[in-house]
């Protein structure tokens, strides 16, 4: 079989589904074999809170040792999330992980190997003032806050098909659903719509327009790059197909 990579973030991993067998990457390597003959191994790199970056780095990283025939990514949300944050090539996550290092490594007890010893210095340095990690040290130059989601999109776009064009491999580009923008919401998702807010719904909403505008519509005819817009794709359902703003249930996975 050749490989398949899939990419993205939570959703593309799966999250919230009930079993491995509701997952994204199952459903799409049964109906690749079921519906169209195409024996491909779907691997989900995906993970939670990857954007684009993590996309892009998690490729390179694989590339060479897994030697894909097709790339599918299904992402977009949090790209946007780390606008509305203004983070840009850190994420919280990767921040507390730094910053708890820094603080074993100030006290001593990162390369302390005797446990008797790291106990000691847990108890007489705790109260050791915890060292930051700065991430301006993750970028060069940071774009304004409402441009950091197409930054890194777009960044990850051109790059991708660039390389899997010279390597004659097929990339799709999902750009994943989102609550805000199904039609039929039902009582539950209204309710959760609200509990998000407007002001998030707001930026939310225009930076997923945008990247539909620039990226989806307006792309690069390539005969080995291709971009489908998933924002609308629930249009039809009434029922509760979110328990989030972006996961899904299982019937939303398949």
């Amino acid at each position: 079989k050749n490989n398949c990579f899939l990419l993205g973030g939570s959703v593309a991993w799966g999250f919230g589904a009930s079993n491995n067998e509701k997952t994204p990457a199952y459903q799409i390597e049964k109906i690749l074999s079921e519906k169209y003959n195409l024996n491909y191994n779907v691997i989900n790199l995906a993970e939670q809170s990857h954007g684009s970056l993590e996309e892009l780095n998690t490729f390179i990283s694989s590339f060479h040792e897994l030697e894909p025939k097709m790339i599918i990514f299904l992402s977009g949300c949090n790209d946007i999330n780390f606008g509305y944050k203004n983070q840009y090539k850190s994420i919280d996550a990767y921040n507390t992980i730094l910053d708890f290092f820094l603080w074993g490594d100030k006290i001593g007890i990162v390369r302390e190997k005797n446990f008797f010893k790291v106990l000691i210095k847990l108890f007489l340095r705790s109260f050791k003032k915890q060292n930051k990690y700065n991430d301006d040290f993750y970028y060069f130059s940071k774009p304004e806050r409402e441009n950091i989601p197409m930054n890194l999109y777009s960044r990850k776009v051109d790059f991708i098909n660039n390389f899997c064009s010279k390597k004659n491999i097929k990339v799709f580009h999902f750009l994943q659903p989102d609550l805000f923008f199904k039609k039929q919401k039902s009582e539950y998702e209204k309710k959760y719509e609200k509990f998000i807010g407007e002001e998030r719904k707001e930026f939310t909403v225009n930076q997923f327009n945008l990247i539909k505008k620039k990226l989806f519509e307006n792309h690069d005819k390539d005969s080995s790059c291709f971009f489908y817009n998933l924002l609308d794709c629930f249009d039809e359902f009434k029922e509760t197909i979110f328990f989030d703003r972006s996961h899904t249930t299982d019937k939303g996975y398949k």
